[in-house]
């Protein structure tokens, strides 16, 4: 080959070490400008899952206030003076039949039989004692339509038996009576 077939590269290449450079700055600069997309992108998505946060925490309170404190447990005082009225209540009721004088007296020993009761002595029942209230204590996420349908009551009774003003909320801790039949 002569001189003259060989190509010059040097002379007809276009691309120079300049035009390197350039390409290399160009390409530098859209990985900055992606990278700073990611980063607002970033920053918008965790501003606005920031302000979801924010709104829920301030209108948690005022949507739901009385089911907040039932949860948190500020009536628990409360409960436990309703607790121990109960418990009162309940140690102060007699758990026998008392005896009455009117009762058959024991026979005598050495009597040696059946022995009739004289005829002009009127014998009285003591009436029977009465039945031990039931009470459930509201436990937190109890309604009073899951009570009612654990004891197969419905709410009305159960409201007419506690005198419940707000039947929507019911604090945690509360001894609801239950109406026996």
């Amino acid at each position: 080959m002569s001189e003259e077939n060989t190509p010059q590269y040097a002379e007809e290449t276009p691309v120079t070490a300049q035009v390197l450079n350039q390409i290399h700055e160009e390409e530098a600069a859209k990985r900055k400008q992606q990278a700073r997309r990611q980063y607002i992108n970033f920053g918008i998505l965790a501003a606005i899952l920031l302000g979801i946060v924010l709104v829920v925490a301030v209108a948690a309170p005022v949507v739901t206030p009385k089911l907040v404190g039932a949860i948190m447990g500020d009536n628990l005082a409360k409960a436990e003076l309703v607790r121990d009225a109960v418990d009162d209540v309940q140690e102060t009721q007699p758990e026998e039949m008392p005896v009455t004088e009117d009762a058959y007296p024991p026979p005598e020993a050495g009597s040696g039989g059946q022995e009739e009761a004289p005829a002009e002595k009127n014998v009285t029942q003591p009436e029977a004692a009465a039945p031990t209230a039931v009470t459930h204590q509201v436990q937190a996420g109890e309604t009073l339509y899951a009570i009612s349908r654990q004891y197969n009551l419905t709410i009305e009774d159960l409201i007419r038996a506690n005198n419940i003003t707000t039947p929507n909320n019911i604090p945690v801790g509360t001894v609801l009576v239950i109406p026996q039949p």
